[in-house]
């Protein structure tokens, strides 16, 4: 039986500048954002990842899968329907009431003290540069699109393709290659 470590964290307002014509929701764009009626978009690809995975799990049977969640609305409110087919840990961090750069690298060095194997992380670029900022190429990270600016090669084409790479890297069946995070 596989062993497999998986971190995973959503960004919760990523993406919200596309929809209002900002080019992302980095610094004080986020407020600009909010007063345009930007919503978030980031729960809905987390839960899409989410009930993918839990899918190819129910088919699969994912025994010695764990994942390893932020809290809350950086990942845990996203992931009831994996619950009942993969070990899940929730990570003790305390989150206030509006998120930023630094709950993501704080949660990720908790992923990396809980020694995970993958981190899979709902975001754009911004996000994926903060944990790469952390990780230092110690392990492979997959990013799951939902922001406005995704360029980087770190990304999944959609939430789908991400839980069938998250499946294979646990299935041991992935080619990791180093890429560039723009």
């Amino acid at each position: 039986m596989n062993s497999t470590r998986i971190g995973f964290l959503v960004n919760p307002i990523a993406g919200m500048g596309g929809s209002v014509g900002l080019k992302g929701t980095d610094g004080s764009a986020l407020y600009e954002a909010i007063r345009r009626g930007a919503k978030p978009v980031a729960p809905c690809i987390a839960r899409r990842f989410a009930i993918s995975l839990a899918k190819i799990c129910m088919n699969n049977k994912c025994h010695g899968l764990t994942f390893v969640v932020a809290p809350k609305i950086m990942g845990e409110d996203y992931i009831e329907d994996l619950k009942s087919l993969i070990n899940v840990e929730i990570l003790e961090y305390p989150l206030g009431s509006m998120t930023s750069r630094y709950d993501t690298i704080n949660i990720v060095k908790l992923m990396l003290l809980k020694n995970v194997d993958l981190i899979t992380f709902v975001g754009g670029d911004g996000t994926a540069r903060d944990i790469a900022s952390v990780v230092n190429q110690t392990i492979p990270i997959l990013g799951i699109p939902s922001g406005v600016k995704m360029y980087s090669s770190v990304f999944a084409v959609s939430p789908e393709s991400a839980a069938r790479l998250v499946f294979e890297f646990y299935r041991g069946r992935t080619n990791i290659v180093e890429s560039e995070i723009l």
